[in-house]
Parts: C-alpha cells; structure tokens; sequence
C-alpha cells in the first residue's frame, strides 16, 4: 500500500486527507463515517496548529 502512495504522492496523511477533500469537491462523492471523522479530526488539529501559530 505505501509505494502505492508514494507513486501518487499521498506518502503522508495529511496529503491523503486532502487529496479525499479534493475528490468529495470535484466528485461530490459520500464519505463512511470513518472518513469523516478522520475529517473532523484534521479541521480540529489545523485550528489547533492555526491558535498556536498564531500566539
């Protein structure tokens, strides 16, 4: 699974989580309750990141 990852550059989970929020835009496609959640977790930890940047 990694080097397929690595072909399309998706080596990490914050690219993967992006390339999946691209998708739903373009596709409009319906996300599993685990794909969501790993959204949520990503909109709290970059707001997180955003506070303490910001201080």
């Amino acid at each position: 699974m990694a080097l397929i990852w690595l072909r399309h550059n998706l080596e990490n989970f914050t690219k993967r989580l992006k390339a999946l929020e691209d998708k739903i835009a373009t596709e409009g496609i319906i996300l599993s309750e685990s794909q969501i959640s790993a959204l949520e977790k990503k909109a709290q930890d970059d707001e997180t990141c955003a506070r303490v940047s910001h201080q």
